[in-house]
């Protein structure tokens, strides 16, 4: 979705504090999130902006989904998976 290629690992680094947060991470949780680039670094406090990028409205679409889905339980999911089949 962003265009950066991140481990759970790091992402997980990144949330606890031990992986500093630079433009290009930022730039991919905007992605993800569905929110600008400028939104997270006055939220973060980061000195150093992104680079702006809009993101495709079908990108912000699925980062919409994914937030919403993170309230259905496994089962849930699997049910709307076999929908699809």
């Amino acid at each position: 979705m962003s265009g950066v290629y991140l481990s759970a690992a790091t992402i997980g680094a990144v949330g606890r504090g031990v992986k500093e947060l630079d433009p290009e991470l930022l730039n991919g949780f905007a992605a993800v999130l569905g929110v600008s680039g400028d939104l997270l670094t006055s939220l973060t406090g980061m000195n150093q902006l992104p680079v702006s990028r809009r993101h495709r409205e079908e990108v912000i679409e699925t980062a919409a989904l994914l937030w919403d889905v993170r309230h259905l339980a496994a089962g849930q999911v699997r049910q709307l998976s076999r929908m699809e089949d």
